[in-house]
């Protein structure tokens, strides 16, 4: 997870949804759980990126634009392909 950063380093306080930048999810086995339960949840979260990094098929899967059902944007990245915040 990538968080705001916040003067205190979230010691006074946990981070909320609103404070992640970036999620990333690394799957081998729990790929279709990640793709069909954890990201519905992060987007109505408002959760704004989330990676996941599909090990099998070697490739990244981007998400972006959250709705409350899911994201509106998404882009599938191969082994040597880069991406950016």
């Amino acid at each position: 997870m990538l968080l705001v950063r916040r003067d205190d380093f979230y010691v006074s306080d946990r981070p909320s949804s609103s404070d992640v930048l970036l999620l990333v999810e690394v799957s081998d086995t729990t790929l279709q759980y990640d793709r069909n339960m954890k990201l519905p949840i992060y987007a109505n979260a408002g959760i704004v990126e989330v990676w996941i990094a599909d090990l099998q098929s070697m490739q990244l899967e981007v998400f972006t634009d959250p709705f409350p059902e899911g994201y509106v944007s998404s882009q599938i990245l191969k082994s040597g392909e880069s991406v950016s915040l």
